[in-house]
């Protein structure tokens, strides 16, 4: 080979996408390992998509705490489905894949786990701890306390604990709203 382009390279970076070595031979650049991982592994439009769960944002409230001591609250109501047979429940999925922050100019800034509000139902309180079936969704929330109530929140999601980077969503402050106790006294 005089290391010009030969035919097969010519003709196969035509058009809307390129071609790249592997194996001696010439792929679409689509079906290249490192191209796909953006395919396979992604956060966007509030969805997370990894090879072993989806997890997709379907609300995003602020709360204000129970009592005047509480910190307010940013909760995520969200859906989970397993696409595997781990064993793998809503807290966990959740927890492996995303960690919140807000600015801070000494620290990382990220946000401490926080109590469910009340209004949190009992099945989403029942099923966040249960194993979820492969091919089965769980709603479920989560909730950080929030270290100021002005300064934006980034979601940034990971594949797996400590695992690569997959992106972020920052959520600008909203409206608060208070959490009603309901102690069963009537």
């Amino acid at each position: 080979m005089d290391g010009g382009i030969t035919d097969e390279e010519s003709s196969c970076n035509r058009g809307s996408y390129r071609c790249v070595r592997l194996g001696g031979g010439l792929i679409p650049a689509t079906l290249n390992p490192q191209i796909t991982y953006a395919q396979k592994y992604s956060f966007k439009k509030n969805k997370v998509v990894i090879s072993d769960i989806n997890i997709k944002i379907t609300k995003v409230s602020f709360y204000n705490g129970l009592t005047a001591d509480d910190k307010k609250l940013i909760v995520f109501d969200y859906e989970i489905t397993n696409k595997t047979n781990k064993q793998i429940d809503a807290i966990a999925g959740w927890q492996a894949v995303f960690k919140a922050y807000q600015s801070n100019p000494n620290t990382a800034g990220e946000l401490t786990v926080g109590a469910l509000p009340a209004d949190t139902s009992e099945q989403i309180l029942n099923d966040q701890t249960q194993t979820i079936k492969k091919g089965g969704t769980v709603h479920c929330r989560a909730a950080y306390e929030l270290a100021s109530d002005t300064k934006n929140v980034t979601l940034k999601a990971y594949k797996g604990d400590g695992g690569r980077y997959l992106g972020k969503h920052v959520y600008k402050i909203g409206t608060f709203q208070d959490q009603e106790f309901d102690a069963g006294v009537n």
